[in-house]
């Protein structure tokens, strides 16, 4: 690599309303995702009925909002991350970090055009999803393909990290999250541990998504030992919009349903999957 090379990575998520006033747009283009609505007919079904559920859900999804301050949490951690991901990157090449949102700002364009301005001369483009899911990344992929070719950035070599699922620095990063988390329990060996990942429709995962396998892999993986508890419960908790859109019903129950009944138990719950788009809209 010489010095005038510049990477660009784009750290690509699902994005969130920034002011109440955006949630209603927010869901809007998130029910417009074909790759989250999808049926026989669809395509010109799609805009009336994204804006009928985008309006029928707006004072719901305004007030969970609301209590969190009025927007999502999302994007301003989105940001910070690849705030230090460039610092990092920094120490060893010259890089630029953007953020692009699948369905509120910054949008896919917004991220090409300030890599335009920054000068990159190479892309790396990461899903801050670990699992693949044609719901999350394979959405995030199609908007970037769809405004990718005809960009000022067109010709760059451009490489993808499509899942990271089972990669030893994420296992150790989540493993290291767990204990940290188990040393506030006074019998970390006794704590019972969930780990929570959000479901997709169950003929996403027949149709041949990956998603289910990668997630349960990711809860089984800890190469080295270091996690010693009591018992690992592996669930996929389900997306409440996902189970009334889909008449083929959910993944796995919902993890309440799993948990034996004895009582008062210790918990510590690991979101160790990725956030399929529904789960906005379900708040």
């Amino acid at each position: 690599m010489t010095a005038r090379n510049k990477i660009g990575v784009v750290l690509f998520q699902l994005g969130g309303p920034d002011s109440l006033a955006a949630v209603e747009p927010f869901l809007y283009n998130l029910f417009s995702d074909p790759d989250i609505i999808d049926f026989p007919g669809a395509r010109l079904a799609r805009p009336m009925l994204a804006r009928l559920m985008a309006s029928s859900r707006t004072k719901k999804v305004q007030k969970s909002y609301a209590a969190l301050g009025g927007k999502s949490p999302l994007v301003e951690w989105t940001l910070r991350q690849g705030h230090a991901l460039e610092q990092a990157l920094r120490e060893s090449t010259d890089a630029h970090v953007a953020v692009a949102m699948r369905y509120w700002h910054p949008f896919t364009a917004e991220a090409i055009e300030e890599l335009r301005t920054a000068q990159v001369s190479e892309l790396v483009l990461l899903p801050l999803y670990p699992q693949y899911s044609k719901t999350t990344t394979g959405s995030s992929m199609n908007e970037w393909n769809r405004q990718f070719p005809d960009s000022a950035l067109a010709e760059l070599p451009c490489r993808l990290i499509e899942a990271y699922h089972d990669d030893p620095a994420y296992i150790d990063s989540l493993v290291g999250l767990v204990n940290a988390t188990l040393g506030r329990f006074p019998t970390p060996h006794q704590v019972h541990l969930v780990f929570s990942a959000h479901g997709v429709p169950a003929r996403v995962i027949d149709s041949g998504d990956p998603y289910q396998a990668q997630v349960e892999a990711t809860t089984r993986l800890d190469p080295r030992g270091r996690l010693t508890i009591r018992r690992a419960y592996r669930r996929i908790l389900h997306d409440r919009v996902i189970q009334i859109l889909t008449p083929h019903g959910v993944l796995l129950r919902p993890v309440p349903d799993t948990l034996p009944d004895r009582g008062r138990l210790p918990l510590a719950l690991l979101a160790s999957g990725e956030e399929p788009a529904s789960d906005e809209a379900g708040r």
